[in-house]
């Protein structure tokens, strides 16, 4: 029961931690690009809600939500390593592998 306890303490202060250090960084990209993102990821706005409220066209839209996503890792980067900031999971990885051989076994 401590155990789980204490994950859970520690996961809120991870948590807490993240929440701190996206905030941040989103601080330092460009107005334009974070407009985009946080009304995309993080209000949910469709990509033609998005461009009639900010008098955009669609497609730049897109544009500047790939340039925000790609500064904010960036910014991200800064203060985590690329391993811990993207888990590789095993697991999937286990099951493409083995999809792909039973594949190539079949043939």
């Amino acid at each position: 029961m401590f155990s789980s306890k204490k994950q859970a303490t520690e996961a809120a202060v991870l948590n807490n931690e993240l929440s701190y250090i996206l905030e941040k960084s989103l601080e330092k990209i460009p107005v334009h690009y974070r407009t985009v993102f946080i009304l995309r990821e993080v209000e949910g706005l469709s990509v033609a809600e998005t461009a009639e409220m900010l008098n955009l066209s669609p497609v730049n839209v897109k544009v500047r939500l790939n340039r925000a996503k790609n500064l904010l890792q960036k910014e991200l980067e800064k203060y985590y390593s690329k391993a811990q900031l993207y888990n590789f999971n095993l697991i999937h990885c286990d099951a493409v592998v083995k999809h792909v051989f039973d594949a190539l076994n079949t043939k």
